[in-house]
């Protein structure tokens, strides 16, 4: 009867992050203290994360590469938005056919420590 127990309370947590963590995931943005920021999901097309990656021209942060884009994406405009906690930046483009690799080009913005970068497609 304990291991019937155990089983249906296990099934219940699994059934409970299968329908929660989505949504979680579809808000995070990525805050980064390193020039190659990290893993972020983009809206419902694309649910198993990007790889963003600041384009530099000196020290300022001219672009935002994100690759792994889903094909689910493709033909929507993806916005990037970056901040250096002084200055916010962001710029759009179109994912291409079959998703993969985007380069949003920003609005030079000063490379900083604390930069966070968030990612939307819609």
């Amino acid at each position: 009867m304990r291991k019937m127990i155990a089983a249906v309370v296990a099934a219940g947590l699994v059934v409970s992050a299968w329908l929660i963590l989505p949504g979680l995931a579809a808000s995070m943005t990525d805050a980064s203290q390193t020039e190659g920021a990290g893993n972020t999901a983009v809206a419902r097309c694309d649910t198993d994360g990007v790889t963003t990656v600041y384009g530099l021209n000196s020290t300022n942060v001219t672009s935002v590469v994100v690759s792994n884009v889903a094909s689910g994406c493709a033909g929507l405009t993806m916005k990037a938005t970056i901040n250096n906690q002084a200055t916010t930046s962001s710029g759009t483009a179109v994912v291409p056919a079959g998703g993969g690799t985007v380069t949003v080009g920003v609005t030079s913005i000063a490379l900083t420590q604390a930069m966070q970068t968030e990612i939307q497609v819609g």
